[in-house]
């Protein structure tokens, strides 16, 4: 009986692998399809030396642009801890009607070295010295467009360059904006913001802020009316746009991207409004394309992990998963929880202060985050030996095995997850540099890490995870009576689901933040700094929520904490290691 089932689960594995196989293949074809438009353009990463470093942006190229049909250019630049890939979709749509269009890790982001001079439009400029090279573009006719700090280099590039035909500001950049803007510089000015934008304590505000940038005495009247004009002899339209999104999510809001694309073809080709090229603003490709690669990346998960099953169902593997079995006494996971949750809040603030004061590593606020985790795993250990009468119970691991390291590690399942990362990473790497693809939505995550100063911080950081996930997986994962492989899947998915609840609450207390504002209009959040922590954690969050469920099917899968754990580290700090800046 026992075998038969044993079978049946195989089998069952066999189906999953081959189904996600499918949805994958289907996923990816669809992402090729969607991202070159067709077939209409041509999608290439390039690489633009600057002053001894070398800055690297995707470029949306119309297949018919050539030196007798050069066309206008447009540059995208990203907010902090994202990459080229997080404004690919407003350049995808940009390039489809008919621009050269240049999506671009800015300094010290992605896979841009770190620019070593004082250049405030993080390397902008030399995005533009690259472009005016290309025999098919015409740069003389340049837009610039920028989300949260790449709007404050998109401001620079346009006080700099003196020139810019259309400037586009999403999310930043609005700050004192009289100082260096006025109702005719510069060209062609569209600014668009969340309305719930966790950096702005008020949007309404700004209807009066940029009244004298706009040329009016009255308040702004957004998502209704052009000030100024695109008439080539005036080139000072004005425009405010306000959508129903957040900070993080703007470069990918519908409304947004509309508002972008149309306002690039009017100040760009203002007299050529139904050219070749002319698509409404409203036919918009890019958020198939991102569904499709979150597809893609879920197909990706879907296939590794029953082949992980498979692969422990080996006799090799199989005989190490046994000497797991029973090795520790559960804890009460909510008791657990509860401290571990309290940790986190409460260190996070003081804790990120302090490590950003660190001078390594080479990763802007990585720092911060790895002695954050690293602390609130020691005092978790800590809690379970001062405090044992709150738990109820002893919390045993088998001294003797623990002594003997040898046979305490299980070797094959720590290199099984290595392997598995390696894959992982080898994959990314194929798509990026075959496919001109990468796995990045509002963060930029799953880049190429082999930037020197991101190799560096790697090695740095990685030990520190290496002990987080350890505890993290002692006194959460192991625990015999959640995790029983003759359980049924009701069974399962009921302690999947608990175990997550109970990982996922101190992130989600914070959700009331955005219900108060988006409900009643109160903003509790002090922007600046404040707001960009908070947004740190909330993607944090997302990141423990899935790193969560891989450490709880790695640990169902080997008996042991140590795979999970080394997984989820190499993953992490491969996304710390994509998003952070150097």
């Amino acid at each position: 009986m026992a075998e038969k089932d044993t079978r049946e689960t195989k089998n069952q594995y066999y189906i999953a692998i081959g189904i996600f196989l499918i949805l994958f293949s289907t996923s990816m074809i669809s992402v090729m399809v969607l991202n070159n438009s067709y077939g209409s353009l041509n999608v290439s990463t390039v690489s633009i030396p600057y002053e001894g470093s070398r800055l690297s942006g995707f470029l949306y190229r119309p297949i018919d642009a050539s030196e007798d049909n050069k066309l206008p250019t447009v540059i995208c630049a990203h907010g902090v801890s994202n990459s080229k890939f997080t404004m690919s979709g407003i350049a995808l749509e940009v390039a489809r009607r008919g621009f050269i269009t240049l999506s671009l890790d800015l300094s010290g982001h992605g896979n841009s070295e770190s620019i070593s001079n004082d250049d405030s439009t993080l390397g902008i400029t030399a995005a533009i010295a690259y472009l005016s090279s290309l025999p098919f573009a015409n740069s003389s006719t340049l837009a610039v467009i920028g989300h949260s700090m790449g709007a404050g280099a998109a401001r620079a590039t346009a006080i700099s360059h003196g020139n810019v035909t259309a400037t586009v500001l999403i999310g930043g950049a609005t700050s004192d904006i009289t100082n260096n803007f006025n109702s005719t510089f510069p060209k062609n000015l569209l600014i668009a913001v969340g309305e719930y934008d966790e950096f702005y304590r008020d949007v309404t505000l700004l209807t009066t802020e940029l009244a004298e940038v706009f040329g009016t005495i009255s308040p702004i009247i957004p998502n209704h009316e052009y000030y100024g004009s695109f008439a080539p002899e005036n080139q000072n339209a004005r425009r405010l746009v306000i959508s129903e999104t957040i900070h993080i999510l703007e470069p990918i809001d519908p409304m947004i991207v509309s508002e972008t694309v149309d306002w690039i073809q009017n100040a760009l080709k203002p007299l050529e409004q139904v050219d070749e090229y002319y698509l409404p603003s409203t036919n918009l490709i890019y958020t198939f394309r991102d569904i499709s690669l979150l597809l893609a990346l879920f197909s990706i998960v879907g296939i590794f992990f029953p082949l992980i099953f498979l692969i422990y169902d080996l006799p090799a593997f199989s005989q190490e998963k046994e000497k797991f079995e029973n090795q520790l006494d559960p804890l009460p996971i909510w008791k657990t929880s509860l401290i571990w949750g309290t940790l986190l809040i409460l260190l996070y603030l003081p804790l990120s202060v302090i490590g950003m004061m660190l001078p390594i590593p080479p990763m802007r606020f990585a720092s911060s985050i790895a002695l954050w985790l690293l602390c609130v795993a020691i005092i978790l250990v800590g809690a379970i030996y001062f405090l044992p009468r709150y738990f109820g119970s002893s919390f045993t691991i088998n001294k003797d095995k623990l002594l003997q390291v040898r046979e305490w590690l299980p070797i094959k399942g720590g290199l099984l997850a290595i392997a598995g990362f390696l894959s992982l990473y080898c994959i990314m790497f194929l798509f990026y540099t075959l496919l001109t693809i990468q796995f990045g939505f509002v963060i930029a995550i799953f880049s190429n890490i082999l930037v020197m100063e991101r190799l560096i911080s790697f090695v740095i950081v990685f030990p520190v995870f290496i002990v987080y996930f350890t505890i993290d997986g002692l006194f959460f994962h192991a625990t015999g009576k959640q995790i029983d492989s003759n359980s049924d899947l009701q069974e399962k998915i009921v302690s999947l689901s608990k175990f997550l609840l109970a990982k996922s609450w101190p992130f989600l207390i914070f959700t009331p933040i955005y219900i108060l504002r988006i409900l009643f209009g109160v903003n509790l959040l002090p922007g600046g700094l404040m707001a960009l922590s908070f947004q740190f954690y909330l993607v944090i969050g997302i990141l423990f929520f899935v790193g969560s469920v891989m450490t709880w099917l790695w640990y169902r899968a080997s008996k042991s904490i140590f795979p999970g754990a080394i997984f989820n580290s190499l993953i992490f700090v491969w996304i710390l290691a994509s998003a952070l800046p150097v």
